[in-house]
């Protein structure tokens, strides 16, 4: 079990969404179902890349700074849990306002393995 508190979010063409923050529990692994989840919407996807200081690393444990990489994953699907910041002089951003990442519930099949 592990949980991320997430501090931004950035999207990549081509890539993925990153969403950058400090495991607060536990041990996450590249390969990980997580669930994103805001005060409105719970998400699971599929964990595809980990960084840690601009190197890609297996597995993050508590305590450490991570980016995570996530396909598929557009920031306008996690409607209350982060928020469109769009100011003169630089390009839109997102602004984290209450964004968590955790382990994905087992699917069903999985109790028997």
């Amino acid at each position: 079990m592990f949980k991320i508190r997430v501090n931004s979010i950035f999207h990549i063409s081509g890539r993925g969404t990153v969403l950058a923050g400090r495991v607060e529990n536990g041990i996450v692994w590249i390969g990980s179902r997580v669930a994103l989840r805001t005060p409105n919407v719970s998400l699971i996807k599929e964990l595809k890349g980990l960084e840690r200081n601009h190197e890609t690393v297996p597995n993050a444990s508590a305590g450490e700074d991570v980016g995570i990489l996530i396909r598929d994953l557009d920031p306008a699907m996690l409607i209350g849990g982060i928020e469109l910041v769009r100011t003169e002089h630089e390009p839109p951003s997102w602004r984290v306002l209450d964004l968590v990442v955790e382990k994905a519930p087992k699917r069903w099949w999985e109790f028997w393995q």
